[in-house]
C-alpha cells in the first residue's frame, strides 16, 4: 500500500539550482524565504510569485521512469478533473510541468487540517466526510482517460512490513485473493493515494484532495476503502476520546477495536451515504472489497509507523486489519458500509 519511490538515480537539490528552468516556467519566486520539506519522493518549495501567484513546486525524485509516471499523471488527472462539475472536487490545478526537469507546478490551496481529525469528547463532523464521499463518487463517475492497468494492491516493501511484524499464511493468502481479483469488476479514474495527509479541509470548510501524482485507473473500492481506513485508524487507534491505547491489547482486540471505532462511524456512514446517492451503481460487492482494503489500509499504518517499538496499537491493528481482509463480507455493516 505504501507509495513512496526510491530515490536512486538523482538526489535533493537546493532552489538555487533550479532557478532557471522555473523561470522557463513563468515561476520566479518573490524573495528567498520560500518554504521547504523534502522525503524519500520529491522536493517541495512552497512560495509566492513575483506575478503575486502561490504556487506549489515539485521535484520528483527516484528512478526517470517513476517520476514520468508521476508527471504523466498529473496531467492525465487535469484533463479528468475539468471534466468534473466545478468547486465539486477541490484540488490544486496544474499550472505547469517540465518533465526535464521532473518539475510540476501547481496552485496552493490554504489548508487548516487533516479531513480525518478527531477532537476528543466532541461528536464528529459529517459534513465534511459527506462532501468527500460525492467528490469521489464524482470522480469514479468520470470517464477514463490514460492508464487502463490498475496499479499494484501490496508493494514489495508492505509484504515484507506485515510478514516482519506477523506470520500469518490465512492473511497472505486473503491478500493475494484480493490482488488477483480486483478490477474485475471494472477501474475507474482513482486517486489511489487517499491518506488523512492528502485529504484536507480548506480555510472555508471545502474538502481539498492533494497528491495527484499517483492518479490512475483502479478498482474504485481502493479510493472507497483508503478513506474509510483513515477512519478505521482515527477510531481504532485513536478513539474518539484522543485516548490512544496506552497499555497491551486485550484478547479480544478486535471487539474491542470495532467498539472503539463506533465514535467516528457517523463520518463513514455519511461519506458513503453521499457516495451511492451520487454513484448508485456502488453495491455490496464494491462495498466488501471496500472493507478489505480498509483493513490493509490499517494494516499499512501501524507496520508503517517509525516510533520506537512500532506503533502502540499494533497489535489490535493487525488483528483488526486481518478481520476485515479475511473476511471482509462479515464486517460490511460494522464499518458502515451497508448496501440498504
Amino acid at each position: 500500500m505504501a507509495d513512496l519511490e526510491g530515490t536512486a538515480g538523482v538526489d535533493p537539490v537546493p532552489l538555487s539550482s533550479i532557478r532557471l528552468p522555473l523561470a522557463r516556467l513563468g515561476v520566479v519566486f518573490e524573495d528567498a524565504d520560500v518554504a521547504h520539506r523534502a522525503d524519500r519522493a520529491q522536493q517541495t518549495w512552497t512560495g509566492r510569485t513575483k506575478s503575486g501567484r502561490h504556487v506549489v513546486v515539485q521535484r520528483f525524485l527516484g528512478r526517470p521512469d517513476a517520476a514520468a509516471r508521476k508527471l504523466d499523471a498529473l496531467s492525465v488527472f487535469a484533463r479528468v478533473h475539468q471534466r468534473i462539475p466545478p468547486g465539486s472536487l477541490r484540488a490544486p490545478r496544474l499550472l505547469a510541468v517540465s518533465s526535464a526537469d521532473r518539475i510540476a507546478v501547481l496552485e496552493h490551496i490554504p489548508v487548516m487540517r487533516s479531513a480525518f481529525d478527531v477532537t476528543p469528547g466532541r461528536a464528529v463532523d459529517t459534513a465534511v466526510p459527506r462532501e468527500g464521499g460525492r467528490a469521489v463518487a464524482l470522480l469514479h463517475r468520470t470517464a477514463p482517460e490514460g492508464d487502463t492497468v490498475p496499479g499494484e494492491v501490496v508493494t514489495a516493501e508492505f509484504e515484507a512490513r506485515v510478514r516482519a511484524a506477523r506470520r500469518d499464511e490465512a492473511l497472505f493468502q486473503a491478500i493475494g485473493r484480493l490482488a488477483r481479483t480486483t478490477g474485475r469488476s471494472g477501474v475507474t479514474p482513482s486517486h489511489r493515494g487517499l491518506r488523512a495527509e492528502r485529504v484536507l479541509v480548506g480555510s472555508g470548510g471545502e474538502v481539498v484532495f492533494e497528491g495527484w501524482e499517483g492518479f490512475g485507473s483502479a478498482d474504485p473500492a481502493l479510493d472507497v476503502g483508503m478513506f474509510v481506513g483513515e477512519w478505521l485508524c482515527a477510531g481504532v487507534l485513536v478513539g474518539p476520546d484522543g485516548a490512544g491505547w496506552g497499555r497491551p491489547c486485550p484478547d479480544d482486540a478486535v471487539e474491542r477495536g470495532l467498539r472503539r471505532f463506533r465514535g467516528v462511524r457517523p463520518a463513514v456512514d455519511a461519506f458513503w451515504s453521499a457516495y451511492r446517492e451520487t454513484r448508485p451503481v456502488a453495491g455490496p460487492a464494491l462495498a466488501a472489497r471496500a472493507t478489505a482494503f480498509a483493513g490493509l489500509h490499517l494494516i499499512d499504518r501501524v507496520t508503517g509507523c517509525d516510533a520506537a517499538g512500532g506503533h502502540p496499537g499494533m497489535e489490535v491493528g493487525l488483528d483488526v486489519g486481518r478481520a476485515l481482509v479475511v473476511a471482509p463480507h462479515a464486517f460490511t455493516d460494522a464499518l458502515a458500509l451497508s448496501a440498504d
